[in-house]
This record gives structure tokens, C-alpha cells and sequence, in this order.
């Protein structure tokens, strides 16, 4: 039994283990995925545009987050085609954020984002995702290729990317009308690299700016002494 009393369980948390224990289809459902290696369930996603996540985006660089994305990037794809962001963990203001290890001061959801080459269409039965390709002019291609060259042209991947961002709710809850409520297991191995990938890109960025910081303070240091006499 889970003790649900426990201060650092957000709202989600609860909601999930109170449906392990209350639901056994579904407590079955889980079991079976985490047998393949499924370790999270994503109760729900949305289907939106590239231009509602540069949205988003902004959002997140406002708020004290390891997980967005370069601006630049998201500009260079084009806003027309879509994503879907999978629910990974919803933390509100003043709950206990387990991967930052503090009390939130803001609301946040966290999604993995699966970038489609195109429009979204739905899901296979083994997690493959089904797009329509959007079609484009000959005449219109170079332009295209020159202002979006993430979704036309060489740098254009030839399969889905992926991401992740920690979305303001505030922004995120006027979307309800493109989320769709249908859980989903198939992502967990890859949002979970993901997120490893993001803490530790971030962590290396902290320890060169921390390296950096010492480096300007000792140089400092080293010049007031200089100016002062030299060393004693």
C-alpha cells in the first residue's frame, strides 16, 4: 500500500496510485507494460502546432526549467506542422518537484514532445505514428527549404524527433480542446533517455559556467594584486 498522506506526492501522484489500488484492470494494464520495459503510463496528449509549441516555449523560458528548447531550433521548422506532447509529470505551485528535488514555485506539465514531419493522423497498434506529409508547390520548395530548412530539404529528418519541454499550466490548460485522453506506454523508454539527456546537458552547462565564473574571479584577483604591488 502507498501512504498517500505523504507531503511530497503532487496531485497527479495521488491520482495515479489511488487508480493502482482502486482499479485492478488496470493495475494489470501497468504490470504488464513495465514487463516490456514500459515503465510510465501517459494518461493523456495533445495534438498541436509547431507554432502553439514556440508558444509554449516562451513560457517555459520563464520559468526555472532544465527542459525547453533553442529558440533558433523551433523557428526553423514549419509552423504549420504538428506535435504531440504526452503527459510525463504535472507538478503545481507549491508541490514537491521529485526531478528537481525542491518546492515548486510554479505549475508546470511536462510532456515529451514527438515532433511529426507533417500533419498527425493517430497511433498503430505498436506505437508507430501515422502522418500525412504536406504537400508542397515546385515553385514554393526553395523558399520553403531556406525558411524552414528543419521540415523541407537536407536538414529535414526522415522520421519523427523528439523533445521535451515543462509547459506553464496557464498556458497549457486552454488546449483542452486538443487533448486527447487515451494512455499510452509505448514512449516510456525514450522519454526517460530523454530526460537523463536533458539533466545532463544542463548539469555540464552549470559545471562550465561554475568552471568559467572561478576562472574570471581568479584573473581578477591575480590583476588587483598586480595592481597593488604584486604579491606578498
Amino acid at each position: 500500500m502507498f501512504n498517500l498522506n505523504n507531503p511530497k506526492l503532487t496531485k497527479q501522484q495521488k491520482e495515479y496510485l489511488l487508480a493502482i489500488q482502486t482499479d485492478k484492470d488496470f493495475k494489470k494494464e501497468v504490470d504488464r507494460e513495465k514487463e516490456q520495459g514500459n515503465n510510465i503510463c501517459f494518461p493523456s496528449y495533445w495534438v498541436v502546432n509547431v507554432e502553439d509549441l514556440i508558444r509554449f516555449n516562451k513560457g517555459a523560458h520563464q520559468i526555472d526549467s532544465c527542459f525547453d528548447f533553442e529558440k533558433e531550433g523551433l523557428e526553423q521548422i514549419h509552423p504549420h506542422f504538428e506535435c504531440v506532447l504526452f503527459e510525463g509529470e504535472r507538478v503545481e505551485i507549491g508541490e514537491w518537484d521529485e526531478t528537481y528535488k525542491r518546492w515548486s514555485s510554479h505549475s508546470y506539465q511536462r510532456v515529451g514532445v514527438l515532433f511529426i514531419q507533417g500533419i498527425f493522423e493517430g497511433f498503430k497498434e505498436d506505437g508507430f505514428t501515422i502522418c500525412q506529409p504536406v504537400q508542397i508547390e515546385e515553385e514554393d520548395r526553395r523558399e520553403l527549404e531556406i525558411l524552414y530548412p528543419f521540415s523541407f530539404g537536407e536538414k529535414a529528418p526522415n522520421k519523427c524527433s523528439w523533445g521535451m519541454i515543462d509547459i506553464p499550466l496557464h498556458l497549457l490548460e486552454v488546449y483542452e480542446d486538443r487533448r486527447f485522453y487515451e494512455r499510452h506506454y509505448f514512449v516510456s523508454p525514450r522519454y526517460q533517455d530523454t530526460k537523463k539527456f536533458y539533466l545532463k546537458d544542463k548539469e555540464d552547462f552549470f559545471k562550465r559556467k561554475s568552471m568559467k565564473t572561478s576562472h574570471i574571479s581568479l584573473l581578477k584577483k591575480l590583476r588587483q594584486k598586480k595592481n597593488n604591488g604584486g604579491f606578498r
